[in-house]
């Protein structure tokens, strides 16, 4: 940018400093002494001072995805991100209306990061990052700005505070899927990015604890108005989360678990107030393994409602009265392992996982002995998911290009009373994906 200083007379002393920018000026108006004085201390500074001594990096990659499925898949972003295929549908001639190959090239996936840092404030370093890609908030917003990242850290000698959107605390920074395939092998393992006040304290260099409150954005619970972060909003709390992490040299190991609370409706069938919610619980438990050779991740999942987690599973309705309506969860459990070589040019991996829905624990709403409950979540119809994905990848500098094949397979069948899937029929497909990536 080129600043410009005009300087006009007047009786107030007002300064009006101009920022000449690509696409339009934006005009700053000083309208007290005070500021004038301020301007003026600011030009005379010499070039090399930093009134806050911050340095601002740049960093992120521009990626090009090409793939290729063997069936119609429930997917998001143009199928880029990719969940599971779809239930089949047979038409008259008892052909599968689902049985459809594509090819598609996308670059969205491409990611700008800029993180400001080294300034001192309360007694801790401090800094603050935002991150965007491409993906838009939905189907239609494809290849428009996401933010991604938006958060300020504080960290003293043993503990930490990041107040802004991140990470969910079950999405482990330090062990998740590295597939080509975007998305991060969800729905077997947990994507979920929020808004969130978490404190982390190091207790030494191997052990450290956080405890996080968030709430939902981007990543929500399903319900009546389908997909929303109001359920959340409308029960007055937000989600809380404590995680643990034990480290040694070649392994690492941690646990999560946590809580939240929804409210589906805040009205009755006869349009009575309704301040039923629903509570529900999440947990992991995680290894890794690091040696010179080989990488290792084992990680199990195992909670209610994990809608908002992009994962299979969510609630339904137990009973619904005239003036009642309350809620039974359904539980899920994923489990997943990743083993790659740490080869410094190529390497080859393989991801395997699967993922079960357990159904209710509560009988759901019935009628005249039928199963009449409104079941809220994503494949609600499907038992067992499975995801077999081998890789390889070569690495030259800064670009990485890559090959993998993605075998993806649900059982799907009928909810019972207990929300349980059965009668089902196993529907599978497979992915061929080529990806390059260059970072900077």
């Amino acid at each position: 940018e080129k600043v410009q200083v005009t300087w006009y007379c007047s009786l107030d002393l007002s300064v009006h400093l101009q920022l000449f920018e690509e696409r339009a000026p934006v005009m700053y108006t000083f309208n007290k002494p005070i500021h004038t004085l301020f301007l003026l201390v600011f030009l005379l500074l010499p070039e090399s001072t930093s009134i806050l001594a911050q340095e601002v990096t740049w960093k992120g990659f521009v990626s090009s995805e090409s793939y290729f499925d063997s069936k119609e898949a429930v997917a998001s972003r143009e199928a880029d991100v990719l969940l599971y295929p779809k239930r089949p549908v047979f038409d008259n001639l008892n052909n599968d209306q689902t049985d459809i190959r594509s090819f598609h090239m996308v670059s969205f996936n491409s990611r700008l990061q800029a993180k400001a840092s080294d300034f001192e404030a309360f007694g801790a370093t401090s800094s603050a990052v935002i991150e965007i890609d491409f993906l838009g908030t939905g189907e239609n917003y494809v290849n428009m700005i996401r933010m991604r990242h938006a958060f300020v850290k504080l960290k003293w000698e043993k503990s930490t505070v990041l107040m802004g959107q991140y990470w969910h605390p079950m999405f482990i920074t330090s062990s998740y899927p590295e597939v080509l395939g975007w998305g991060g092998a969800a729905p077997v393992n947990v994507l979920s990015r929020n808004p969130q006040v978490r404190f982390t304290y190091d207790f030494n260099s191997r052990f450290s604890a956080n405890i996080s409150a968030l709430s939902h954005r981007d990543f929500t619970s399903n319900g009546p108005d389908g997909y929303s972060s109001k359920y959340i909003r409308n029960s007055g709390l937000p989600e809380l989360n404590l995680q643990m992490q034990y480290s040694l040299p070649n392994v690492t190991g941690g646990f999560t678990i946590g809580t939240k609370s929804i409210k589906p409706c805040i009205s009755t069938p006869s349009g009575n107030m309704l301040n039923e919610t629903l509570q529900s619980w999440q947990s992991n438990v995680y290894v890794k393994l690091n040696t010179s050779l080989i990488t290792a991740k084992v990680v199990g999942i195992y909670g209610q409602n994990l809608t908002n987690l992009l994962m299979i599973g969510g609630y339904a309705e137990r009973t619904v009265e005239p003036d009642m309506i309350t809620y039974t969860n359904l539980l899920t459990s994923s489990y997943w392992t990743e083993i790659s070589t740490n080869g410094e040019t190529v390497q080859a991996a393989l991801f395997a996982g699967v993922s079960v829905n357990h159904g209710a624990s509560e009988e759901l709403a019935l009628t005249d002995g039928t199963l009449t409950a409104n079941i809220y979540g994503r494949g609600t119809d499907i038992a067992s998911l499975y995801r077999v994905a081998p890789r390889i990848t070569f690495k030259n500098g800064p670009l990485l290009w890559g090959f993998e094949f993605t075998w993806s397979a649900a059982n799907y069948g009928t909810p019972d009373s207990f929300g349980n899937v059965i009668d089902t029929e196993l529907a599978h497909m497979y992915r061929m994906q080529l990806a390059a990536k260059y970072t900077f």
